[in-house]
């Protein structure tokens, strides 16, 4: 539904201005999904966080892994 909405409303929204939107959020998803993996990465991180802690930063990379493929998507579609 976004990228019809987006399409249509082409004549209407600035697309420049809305790829730079994406793209500014896409790269603060990018540092979060960094910051994720630094700690997913980290023996010492891993050994010492409780379980649970550990499921919610591999279920907040795959979040993040996917919001910035929707970006991807939204960007070449409308671009």
């Amino acid at each position: 539904m976004l990228y019809n909405d987006l399409v249509i409303l082409g004549g209407i929204v600035d697309i420049e201005k809305e790829i730079i939107k994406l793209e500014d959020k896409k790269n603060r998803y990018n540092e979060k999904l960094k910051s994720i993996l630094g700690k997913l990465n980290n023996k010492a991180f891993i050994e010492k966080a409780p379980d649970n802690v550990i499921e919610n930063f591999r279920i907040q990379e795959q979040e993040m892994k996917s919001s910035i493929e929707k970006i991807n998507e939204i960007i070449n579609t409308i671009n």
